[in-house]
């Protein structure tokens, strides 16, 4: 909801959030597993958007968690957006973490792309900073 996960979340952050789920129709937001997820609950709620999951984004989860490893972190992530955003079809991950059905390899791939574009997009934002 900030530009970290460090940030204190602003009235106008919310405000541009809130325009941003109307305007694109937003079909699910997600929460990072280290954040209260309080105010973003809100903000679905007020906005009629769902809570696709909770993802793994500053911290890998515990060794019993769906995402122990960053490999395991990418498939997770990966399976929890790609259900979220599938309207009208089963989630392919219940809400313990497990796998319902194989996933394509390909899936895995595009994850695992957009997680290195997002890390290279702020290292370079923060050695600009």
């Amino acid at each position: 909801m900030g530009v970290s996960t460090d940030a204190d979340v602003q009235t106008s952050d919310i405000r541009r959030l809130t325009e941003v789920i109307q305007q694109t129709k937003v079909p699910a937001v997600f929460i990072e597993s280290t954040i209260n997820p309080k105010q973003l609950q809100q903000i679905a709620k007020d906005n009629n958007v769902r809570i696709g999951g909770r993802l793994f984004a500053d911290s890998l989860g515990d060794e019993d968690s769906p995402a122990p490893t960053y490999i395991k972190m990418l498939r997770n992530n990966t399976d929890v957006i790609v259900a979220a955003l599938i309207r009208d079809r089963p989630a392919l991950v219940d809400h313990n973490g497990t796998n319902q059905q194989k996933k394509p390899l390909w899936m895995y791939v595009i994850g695992g792309l957009t997680a290195i574009g997002l890390i290279i997009l702020i290292v370079v934002k923060r050695k600009k900073a």
